[in-house]
């Protein structure tokens, strides 16, 4: 799976392999491997079948900007993950990102999705 592809002798990537063998969550380990793959999308996807990761979570979509894959994928689930907050705090979190960029009235619209109204408020 990643030993041919990460250019290594496959003597050398014995530690590798059992630092990711070693990992119980079976989809924990699939997202460490797209990470260290740089196959981020598929991170976000393994990384959204942990319940106890979403913090790393929401920092892989901050640091690589993957705000509109999220998006994508967690309206596509909906029903999944209609009792958490998953959505809200991707959306806050583009708001922010939008803030930055200068975006004030997109931000306002993301803020306004994350039900955080007093943010939204001030874009407009």
């Amino acid at each position: 799976m990643a030993t041919p592809k990460c250019g290594r002798d496959p003597k050398e990537s014995i530690a590798l392999m059992n630092e990711f063998m070693a990992i119980p969550d079976e989809n924990y380990r699939k997202a460490k491997i797209d990470l260290y793959l740089r196959r981020y999308d598929k991170a976000l996807v393994n990384l959204s079948l942990c319940d106890d990761r979403l913090d790393e979570m929401i920092q892989l979509i901050c640091d690589r900007n993957l705000y509109l894959d999220a998006i994508r994928f967690f309206h596509m689930n909906d029903e999944r993950y209609s009792t958490d907050n998953r959505s809200s705090l991707i959306w806050n979190c583009y708001g922010e990102y939008l803030l930055k960029k200068k975006y004030h009235q997109e931000s306002g619209l993301a803020y306004r999705r994350a039900n955080n109204f007093s943010s939204a408020m001030k874009m407009f």
